[in-house]
């Protein structure tokens, strides 16, 4: 798809738009809630905004993986914070612009912009349901994998904790 833009800003400056593509992407136990969004804040979360045509249509958001470790709350009790890895927290394209390579190239410019940070590796929990886990094997050499099962509380919603190499 052509005319795309890749634009890195601070979360708090993405907030609004995050939250209208959380209702529009995502199942309601995965919306933020005003906490998330404090602790996103706080922990100086950054944006990869995705544009088309100058209309903001996706974004993915990043932490480092120490940053991560307080804001999982637990929900993955193996996640130990990795040295130099950075971890999206979450990657979403509105549902008028997905299965169009979007999702893709959002995730090869967050790899970038992390790369450019100094960060070696990109960690993340990825939904298994629609095959978003082995998207991300398709743009990223994946180191490590390993599938949870009670991340979520939907236990037919297994996510995949994925490590990768962007250096």
């Amino acid at each position: 798809m052509n005319h795309l833009k890749f634009t890195a800003k601070p979360f708090a400056e993405c907030v609004d738009f995050c939250m209208m593509l959380d209702k529009v992407c995502f199942p309601e136990e995965m919306w933020l809630e005003s906490e998330d969004v404090t602790e996103l804040i706080n922990a100086q979360a950054k944006c990869i905004v995705v544009s088309h045509n100058n209309i903001e249509i996706g974004l993915g958001m990043y932490v480092s993986d120490k940053k991560a470790e307080l804001l999982l709350h637990g929900a993955d009790q193996y996640f130990i914070p990795i040295e130099g890895c950075a971890y999206s927290y979450s990657e979403a394209i509105h549902p008028d612009f997905q299965n169009k390579g979007i999702g893709t190239k959002l995730l090869q410019e967050i790899a970038n912009e992390v790369k450019k940070e100094g960060y070696k590796f990109l960690s993340a929990h990825a939904r298994m349901r629609h095959g978003w886990n082995l998207g991300r094997k398709s743009s990223l050499r994946i180191l490590d994998a390993r599938t949870i099962h009670d991340f979520w509380e939907d236990p037919d919603e297994p996510v995949q904790y994925q490590i990768a190499e962007v250096a």
